[in-house]
């Protein structure tokens, strides 16, 4: 699943160039997605929930503007998105950026996405 930090399904301050402030994404087991700030104090701050999704979040990471939210089933439940289809048998457990590649771990296997096309590699 992939949520464009400009798509409005979270807060405005999700634009890290503008404001100087970093943004972290936060995802449970339950299946709940958090955006917090790195300058708002967590306990002080009302919980504001991005989505609620059936399933548990495994892995979250940023790339070139994107979000990518992998959950333990292939689904995700907001108005608009953009799922990426794959042949993994096993939940997405870790994912980083490598150069313009998501890079995950599914299993005791590694794959690479390309971002720009949205290709398996």
């Amino acid at each position: 699943m992939i949520v464009s930090f400009s798509s409005g399904e979270s807060s405005d301050s999700d634009d890290d160039s503008n404001s100087g402030q970093l943004s972290v994404w936060i995802g449970n087991d339950d299946g709940e997605v958090f955006v917090v700030n790195s300058t708002e104090r967590v306990r002080t701050r009302a919980r504001e929930r991005v989505a609620r999704l059936t399933y548990p979040v495994t892995a979250i990471t940023a790339v070139a503007g994107y979000v990518f939210v992998a959950t333990a089933k292939r689904s995700w439940e907001l108005d608009s998105p953009t799922t990426i289809n794959h042949s993994l048998t096993k939940p997405i457990l870790a994912m980083c950026q490598v150069g313009r590649r998501l890079v995950l771990a599914s299993g005791p296997q590694i794959h690479a996405l390309d971002t720009e096309g949205s290709v398996w590699e």
